[in-house]
């Protein structure tokens, strides 16, 4: 034999990519004689190991050599398959492992099992016969599952990487390892294919739907041939009938999307398909606690998911201090239909279903406040997409009291959240629904209904809920719940200038919640009671209750009433006492908070605030970068209350900027706007409002301001928003605020920090052992939270706070 020799098997089709993972497992090999790269079905791991291998032919004296186990099915055979590679045969005196133990053991050279999975035992034995006999020999094994031996590394191969957003610039596309190997095999199925700037977001949403798979992402691209890429993103809900006809010469399991995950299905046991059929009713992941609880079975489900993890068709990720689990979109898929065809589907939705009810009324009042506000806040955006299963099976199963009881008990997430469109459209789809429902049930949905109305501003179906609410709430005689209805109702009263009424309102609910003892009650009644007293011009009184209201929610260790009522006295100080500097203090203080709770209503509103005070400074720029992220932050979540008090910024601004008759048109805008939802001008700002009005109408003259007042009040809400960021101050502004850097969770820091020193998606996630996926979502919140769109902005922002 040659003093460098492989018996690799030649690539017909380019490598893409890979170049961190190929040099995370060449160091590896320089410090573990054992390394098996793991991973799903399609991940790409012989494809990789290949690639490894042929880079370090010469790194060994005795090269490469490349064992295929795939077509075997007796694992009596392994020891022969590798032997055969040498041409070694068995003796009569000598069994044929000694025979390759004797060969290999002065030899240095580096041994590939490839496919170990299905003869898992027969390899490990080999593997650890081999390493043991022959000091100077390597082994790089592929499998869906470790060796488990001693002395073993493991190197689980990630999906390619993917882009952040769908949308993105080709060019910034083409890096992504993703969409180049779909342009390559789409290029090389269709010549005449390219990606253009009309499928670019296509490509990109195929790749992401199929979870940066590489087998996957090749059978979809060679679809091209006979279909249009937006065809193909229609069809991947049928994926498995859709991706097939790979290469002919490929091994059998690897020319349908559907053979791949067949093969790792067919070596579970029975327990272990039982289990991961179960599993496949989560949607976004899921908890030990959770399973153990929808799963339902007699064995011991903390050991089969662990052997489903190590088998590669569930993936762990460490989430803060507890770990989640999730399955890939196509093994969930495939999950699916086997436990549709196991029959057991609608007993374990139910269970799914019942989980997350008690679920939710075990953490009802901590998603509205206590020390435990931002862990549930945290967790239920988590389990959003196992909430929106779990309402859906609902619809889907008839179970009207059971959707509407958890639509209802999760209305503080929706409204931390500002999922307003999302929970309102659950609630009507159950409240419209006929079937029994009990008063306390529906008193609760009309509660959630009417704070959703009323945070958007839509007065008038929101008073009627109400109403409606309160009467059913004294009918069961339920007191919590006629507190907060009292709330809500003053709320609206306090907004619509009726100061008497919500005066009322308030002080019954306050003694509601001294009566019942409950301090969530009595915190927001205190501050809201603030609220009405500092419109009616009583500011000592009113900074009073709101002194108040803080200490009680800091002795419960609150933070959504401190982020609302920080912003009170934030006014305070702003519109009465004329000190901006403790305003500004204040606004920021409460947009830290609201920030790491997520919340955005008052974080838009303290925007405005910090807006207003840039603008009294002369600082345009900066003042446009506020309102326009509060802006942002309104449209987002069809906040019209919220976006007519932006567009009342924006007015502010033009008048600043000596643009009158823009002012006249923003400010009918936002009056037809405030007149479309019934409610006036926010809290303390009609004032202000009504003396810029002026100043504009003396400036231009009646008729040119009344006829540029009517253009805006006939504006489109859609018409309304692209004329305010028409504005060149406004396009020049960068939107930065001066955040608080511990706006950002500690991982969310760490992503910061790591992104800032170039690394990609992959790197990070490689870095911090998380997934891409998770890294795509702590930077889609640092980009919310930080109001940048882009990685350079946040590069620019980490380095700015030092965080670099």
């Amino acid at each position: 034999m040659d003093a460098v020799s492989a018996n690799l098997p030649l690539q017909l089709t380019s490598f893409i990519g890979r170049e961190r993972e190929i040099a995370e497992i060449k160091r590896l090999l320089d410090t573990t004689r054992l390394l098996t790269l793991t991973g799903s079905g399609g991940a790409g791991k012989t494809r990789l190991a290949v690639q490894v291998a042929s880079q370090l032919t010469e790194h060994y004296d005795y090269g490469t050599w490349f064992v295929d186990l795939a077509p075997l099915n007796d694992s009596t055979l392994v020891p022969q398959a590798i032997a055969s590679v040498f041409d070694l045969h068995e003796s009569t005196d000598t069994p044929l492992t000694a025979v390759l133990t004797n060969y290999l053991r002065s030899k240095n050279l580096l041994l590939v099992l490839d496919n170990c999975e299905h003869l898992i035992e027969a390899c490990a034995q080999i593997a650890d016969t081999l390493l043991r006999g022959c000091p100077n020999l390597s082994i790089l094994a592929t499998s869906r599952e470790p060796l488990s031996i001693a002395g073993e590394s493991t190197f689980r191969v990630p999906s390619l990487s993917l882009p952040d957003s769908p949308n993105a610039t080709i060019e910034l596309l083409r890096q992504f390892e993703a969409i180049r190997l779909f342009i390559e095999r789409a290029s090389a199925a269709d010549h005449d294919f390219k990606m253009t700037n009309q499928n670019a977001a296509t490509v990109a949403q195929i790749c992401q739907r199929l979870d940066g798979m590489p087998l996957a992402i090749e059978l979809a691209a060679v679809r091209v041939r006979s279909l249009a890429v937006d065809q193909i993103a229609a069809r991947l809900a049928n994926r498995f009938s859709l991706l097939t006809g790979g290469s002919r010469s490929a091994p059998t399991r690897q020319q349908t999307l559907c053979g791949a995950i067949d093969w790792s299905y067919d070596l579970l046991s029975e327990q272990e398909r039982e289990l991961f059929q179960r599993l496949a009713v989560f949607a976004g992941g899921w908890t030990l606690e959770a399973v153990e609880q929808v799963c339902d079975r007699s064995f011991t489900v903390v050991d089969t998911l662990r052997s489903l993890v190590d088998k590669s068709l569930v993936v762990v990720e460490q989430k803060d201090s507890d770990l989640r689990y999730r399955f890939l979109e196509t093994v969930r898929q495939y999950a699916h239909e086997k436990l549709v065809e196991s029959g057991a589907a609608q007993a374990v939705r139910n269970r799914h279903l019942n989980y997350f009810i008690d679920l939710a009324e075990k953490s009802e009042w901590s998603l509205l406040g206590g020390v435990d506000q931002i862990k549930s806040l945290q967790r239920w955006e988590m389990e959003h997409d196992n909430l929106r299963t779990a309402l859906a099976w609902s619809v889907e199963n008839n179970e009207t009291e059971a959707g509407l009881r958890l639509a209802a008990t999760v209305r503080w997430f929706w409204l931390a959240r500002s999922h307003f469109s999302e929970g309102r459209e659950w609630l009507q789809k159950f409240m419209k629904r006929n079937g029994s429902v009990s008063p306390l049930v529906r008193a609760k949905a009309l509660e959630a209904a009417t704070w959703i109305e009323s945070f958007v501003g839509n007065y008038v179906d929101a008073r009627q809920l109400g109403e409606e609410c309160l009467a059913l709430y004294r009918q069961v005689n339920n007191k919590i719940g006629i507190a907060w209805a009292l709330g809500v109702l003053g709320n609206m009263a306090r907004d619509t200038a009726d100061y008497s009424r919500a005066r009322a309102l308030y002080e019954e609910s306050l003694a509601l919640g001294r009566e019942i003892g409950n301090d969530l009650v009595v915190i927001w009644a205190l501050g809201f009671l603030g609220d009405v007293i500092f419109l009616q011009g009583n500011y000592a009184e009113a900074r009073q209750l709101y002194d108040e209201s803080l200490a009680i929610g800091k002795k419960i260790g609150d933070r959504w009433s401190r982020v609302a009522f920080l912003e009170s006295l934030a006014e305070i100080a702003q519109f009465f006492q004329h000190d901006y500097e403790r305003a500004a203090a204040l606004y920021n203080e409460s947009l830290t908070l609201g920030r790491k709770l997520g919340e955005t209503l008052n974080v838009s509103a303290s925007l405005i605030g910090l807006g207003d005070i840039a603008l009294s400074q002369d600082d345009y720029k900066q003042a446009a970068a506020f309102y326009t992220q509060s802006l942002r932050m309104n449209w987002e979540r069809a906040n019209k209350r919220g976006l007519a008090e932006c567009l009342g910024g924006f007015a502010r601004l033009a008048l600043a900027t000596g643009q009158g008759e823009r002012l006249a048109r923003l400010d009918g805008a936002a009056k037809a706007m405030r007149e479309l939802i019934g409610a006036g001008t926010y809290h303390f700002r009609g004032a202000e409002n009504a003396k810029t009005t002026a100043k504009a109408r003396a400036q231009l003259g009646e008729a040119t301001f009344k006829k540029a007042w009517e253009e805006g009040r006939k504006m489109t809400l859609e018409q309304a928003i692209e004329f305010t960021l028409s504005d060149p101050v406004s396009e020049s502004a960068i939107p930065i605020a001066p955040h608080d850097p511990n706006a950002l969770t500690t991982r969310e820091v760490e992503v910061l920090r790591l992104v800032a020193h170039g690394l990609s998606d992959a790197e990070v996630a490689e870095k911090l052992v998380i997934s891409v996926r998770t890294v795509n979502t702590h930077l889609s919140s640092i980009y919310g939270k930080l109001g940048v769109k882009s990685r350079s902005a946040a590069t620019r922002y980490a380095l700015d706070h030092k965080l670099v």
